[in-house]
């Protein structure tokens, strides 16, 4: 959890939304969870990402996206948030 707590701190601190879900749930049921919600980004993260200072992206509808260091994922972000920002 400490990892994936800073993770979202460096989401937040480049001005993106993020959130942790510390629940007691398996990954799977968090997975489901985030899908129903129509979240559009998963970044999990367990003891491999975490050695490998890295996260595993899900995105909605498309599934594994694979593995991200999380400076390209939070740069990929900011990349489609200025595409879609009104000119």
């Amino acid at each position: 959890i400490p990892y994936a707590q800073q993770v979202v701190e460096q989401l937040q601190a480049a001005g993106l939304r993020g959130e942790l879900d510390d629940r007691t749930e398996s990954i799977s049921r968090k997975i489901r969870d985030a899908e129903l919600r129509k979240i559009q980004y998963m970044a999990v993260v367990g003891d491999r990402e975490q050695e490998a200072a890295e996260i595993a992206l899900r995105e909605h509808r498309k599934g594994d996206e694979g593995s991200f260091g999380v400076p390209a994922f939070i740069e990929r972000l900011v990349g489609e948030v200025k595409a879609r920002a009104p000119r």
